[in-house]
């Protein structure tokens, strides 16, 4: 059995001994505090996982597709191979977050934070990305942006 809380002091239990795997697709976990838990392969499509707090969570291949993070705390979380293609990632903190070959093209960017973020071979073709802050993000030359925007004049760094 595995309790999730709420920002609200409310909870919700899951009859599991893992996420790994699971499906939230479509669900509602608005304000969600997921703290360094393990999230990997997980089926976020489509849910609403404003506020959520994912800092420090494992979630390499979750598929965030759709997904609405508004607000959301990705702060140290590891995003490998994270599906994150048009979903609204406004006002998200992903500092220091590993995002190396992750798909974020057609994403809101609109005041996310991904200073400090490992952005290697990861797809960053997202919308209202000069609104977004890169400062001390790493990159490479596998690293796919939007085709007139500069990654170094927006603090981003080329390794």
């Amino acid at each position: 059995m595995i309790t999730i809380h709420f920002e609200s002091g409310s909870t919700q239990a899951f009859d599991v001994t893992t996420f790994d795997g699971f499906d939230f697709s479509n669900s509602i976990l608005h304000t969600a505090i997921f703290t360094g838990y393990s999230l990997r392969d997980v089926n976020f499509k489509y849910a609403n996982l404003r506020s959520v707090n994912f800092s420090n969570c494992i979630l390499d291949n979750a598929d965030f597709a759709n997904a609405l993070l508004m607000n959301s705390n990705l702060i140290n979380a590891s995003l490998l191979n994270a599906q994150m293609s048009n979903c609204k990632l406004n006002g998200a903190f992903l500092l220091n977050a590993n995002l190396q070959r992750a798909n974020l093209s057609g994403a809101d960017l609109f005041n996310a934070n991904f200073n400090g973020s490992n952005l290697k071979r990861a797809n960053v073709n997202a919308m209202r990305i000069n609104e977004a802050s890169f400062i001390g993000a790493i990159y490479d030359k596998y690293t796919i942006w939007p085709k007139y925007f500069s990654p170094e004049n927006n603090g981003a760094i080329l390794q």
